[in-house]
């Protein structure tokens, strides 16, 4: 665990202020070693400036961001053989998808000082 808190504070370090806070959050969910649903409550925290740089335009491919949130806030317990259930293991895949996309896919926002405002000029060097 130890391990992918550094490689993940390594990488995510010259990330946007967005994508290190969907860093954080989800190894706030991530590596604990036994946490139920309700530590999914900390993805709330996502969803909300994700929802206001969608409304701005600045999230491209805003849908592998957005599915993975819908179903990490949806009950998995259709997902069983017997009596066995399987849905926890799905929500870690999940949350570990939405790590990756969050690795791949930068958002530079004005929400977060990242962007230049419109309409203004930046010169590029």
């Amino acid at each position: 665990m130890v391990l992918l808190i550094l490689f993940c504070g390594w990488h995510f370090w010259h990330k946007p202020a967005f994508n290190q806070l969907f860093a954080i959050v989800l190894i706030m969910v991530i590596t604990p070693p036994v946490s139920f649903d309700y530590t999914l409550i900390a993805l709330f925290l996502l969803l909300g400036p994700l929802l206001i740089c969608m409304s701005r335009g600045e999230v491209r491919h805003a849908a592998l961001f957005l599915i993975p949130l819908a179903i990490l806030m949806t009950p998995q317990s259709y997902l069983r053989v017997g009596y066995i259930s399987y849905g926890g293991q799905f929500k870690a895949l999940v949350e570990v998808f939405l790590l990756i996309v969050a690795a791949r896919i930068q958002v530079p926002s004005q929400l977060f000082g990242d962007a230049p405002e419109p309409g203004t000029f930046q010169r590029v060097l």
